[in-house]
């Protein structure tokens, strides 16, 4: 029987043969914003695959150089979204000292950034529109962390400024879990809730990719964004309450 600890060294396997395909690829091709794009995209799926990861998908997917903004509910988050399309996230600080996924995450070009400096902010917006430029796509959680829920928490401006100032194309995202406990929030241990989440048979999760939004306007751009993710959680929330009360009648 696979346990929450036989997938927990799943991941680093999955994660340690993606870094080795990176390099050998990135060897013979070049080292590439588009190679490390695509190799983000195979290693997200293959962690899907592999961790028994369900996911019922709404929407349309969006073009590819958009920027992704989505709220947060856990660290799976990432290959959840991340398995659809060449991609890069923005990501706090510390995920660039995590053992192994750390390393991977810097071959992927993740944008790092510490919100609390001023100067690694202006950067990482830099990072973003550059990397937008060359058609990849920028996956954001501009609520700043992970947040179990219900609802979403306020979003960050500064990303939405980067948005409206250059005319980027931004796609709201949903993202909500059949199970609360799945949340990674706090100062919850990542290894501990792993082990936990994956033991069971599935992770049941369901993402909803919105419309397209342009604004000239930063805080409009925001409201529209965080309205449709906020309006299409509440949605799901009642679909689930119904199946609830649905299924002890």
């Amino acid at each position: 029987m696979i346990t929450g600890l036989n997938r927990l060294i799943l991941l680093f396997l999955i994660t340690i043969i993606h870094i080795l395909r990176f390099i050998m690829v990135g060897i013979v091709r070049r080292f590439t914003s588009h190679h490390a794009a695509h190799s983000t995209m195979a290693w997200c799926r293959a962690l899907v695959k592999n961790l028994n990861i369900s996911v019922t998908v709404n929407g349309t997917l969006p073009s590819q150089g958009v920027l992704i903004v989505s709220n947060h509910r856990s660290y799976i988050d990432i290959a959840v979204i991340g398995q659809y399309f060449p991609c890069t996230f923005l990501a706090k600080k510390e995920l660039a000292h995590w053992p192994i996924l750390g390393y991977a995450a810097k071959l992927a070009r993740v944008i790092f950034v510490d919100r609390n400096n001023i100067e690694s902010r202006r950067k990482s917006r830099l990072e973003i529109s550059s990397t937008l430029q060359q058609g990849i796509s920028v996956i954001v959680f501009p609520e700043g962390t992970s947040y179990a829920g219900p609802g979403i928490l306020t979003f960050k401006s500064g990303t939405f400024e980067l948005a409206a100032d250059n005319n980027i194309a931004v796609v709201p995202v949903a993202i909500e879990y059949e199970d609360i406990r799945d949340a990674w929030v706090g100062d919850d241990v990542f290894i501990r809730h792993f082990v936990q989440t994956f033991k069971k048979q599935k992770v049941n999760v369901t993402i909803s990719f919105g419309p397209t939004i342009k604004n000239k306007n930063a805080d409009a751009l925001m409201y529209s964004s965080h309205q449709w993710i906020k309006d299409t959680l509440s949605s799901k929330n009642i679909e689930l309450i119904h199946e609830a009360i649905g299924g002890t009648l």
